[in-house]
Order: structure tokens, then sequence, then C-alpha cells
């Protein structure tokens, strides 16, 4: 199994308490029309087809996290997007926290575990 990730987007992020906030790793210079992989690979997303990778299990996910879900291959528009993650397990009681925290807000999407929507993985 790899690594596990929750993976909240700008909104959440601000709803944070500054202790909360450092930890989490701002992972938003990896996307948009440039990919930097875990190696520090730099790719143009145009030049390649995006299968997903340790925060997005698939382009579709990555945009509907960032808000344009039916932009999909429009690199562009996440070039701005927020994206940040943190390494670890999450048992079903904090699935149920991040993703009241997320409804709360009215940005469910913007919740991710594992590369999928958290609201795909509470059963899990």
């Amino acid at each position: 199994m790899g690594y596990e990730y929750l993976v909240i987007g700008q909104d959440i992020y601000d709803q944070l308490p500054k202790w909360e906030k450092k930890l989490f790793t701002d992972e938003s210079d990896r996307y948009g029309e440039w990919y930097i992989d875990r190696s520090g690979e730099e790719m143009s997303m145009g030049d390649f087809e995006f299968s997903g990778d340790d925060l997005f299990s698939d382009v579709i996910v990555m945009f509907d996290f960032a808000g344009c879900p039916d932009d999909v291959w429009s690199f562009y528009k996440i070039n701005d997007v927020k994206i940040y993650s943190k390494m670890g397990r999450l048992d079903k009681a904090m699935k149920e926290y991040w993703f009241n925290r997320a409804e709360k807000i009215g940005k469910h999407e913007q919740v991710l575990y594992t590369g999928k929507q958290l609201k795909d993985c509470m059963d899990t």
C-alpha cells in the first residue's frame, strides 16, 4: 500500500487554526499547466496524459477539486488553485470530522483522501 494523504483546498485551509495549518504542506506549485512529480521531474500537462498520483487519483478528481469539473484538460485553470496535503491514515471518525468540516462551508469537493473524494471513502 502506498502513502495515504488528506488533501484540502484553500477554502477549508482558511478555516483552520494556525497550529493545524502547520500540519499541512502546500503542494500548489506541483499542479497546473506544468506538473512536478515527487522526484522533482517537471512535465507539461499537455504533453502527457495525467493518470493520477498520490494526491489525485485521476484528472477528473483534480478538476472537480479545482471547481471546474467541466473543463478537464484546461490545465491553466488550476495554476492558481491552492492544494494542501497531510500524510497519514484517517480512521472513520476522522473522515467524518473532515467531511463535516467541508460540508459546513459547502466545499466537500475540496477534501480528498487517498486521491479520491472523501465522500467516496467514508465506508472504508
